[in-house]
């Protein structure tokens, strides 16, 4: 996967006695789950295979010259740094147990109680999409935005 250097990393998300919310996806999505999830007595965890949020719509100022790059890219830490516990590992998403509720990375697996998918790129492969149609007919306990 070109990837390799993730591996030194791991998940290491304490336990908590909260139900543990994972959001796939670090943009727009995922971060406006996040901020509707901050007041509530959850752990959530933000997975994303960049550690930085874009806003694209702007992306063509900076391939013109008219903005710095840092000007639309912005650290997702930064943006979850003061809600309490909240969490982001930067990491690739291998694949969704949904018979185990676990979701497992190429830094290490993890239990969740809630799964929040807001990744584009994998609902738009064929996995993605029998994933989607699995979760549709399993339960409410999944929710794509």
């Amino acid at each position: 996967m070109g990837l390799f250097w993730f591996k030194a990393m791991a998940l290491e998300i304490p336990e908590t006695s909260f139900p543990r919310v994972i959001v796939i996806g670090g943009g727009f999505g995922g971060i406006q789950v996040a901020k509707k999830l901050r007041n509530k007595e959850v752990q959530v965890l933000v997975l994303d295979q960049h550690n930085y949020h874009t806003f694209q719509p702007l992306l063509y100022q900076v391939a013109t010259g008219g903005l710095e790059p840092d000007s639309i890219a912005y650290p997702i830490r930064k943006i979850l740094k003061d809600f309490p516990n909240f969490y982001f590992r930067m990491a690739v998403v291998e694949e969704i147990d949904t018979d185990k509720n676990k979701v497992k990375t190429n830094i290490g697996n993890l239990k969740f109680d809630y799964l929040v998918i807001c990744y584009q790129r994998y609902i738009d492969t064929l996995a993605g999409r029998n994933l989607l149609l699995k979760l549709l007919v399993a339960d409410n306990s999944y929710l794509y935005l």
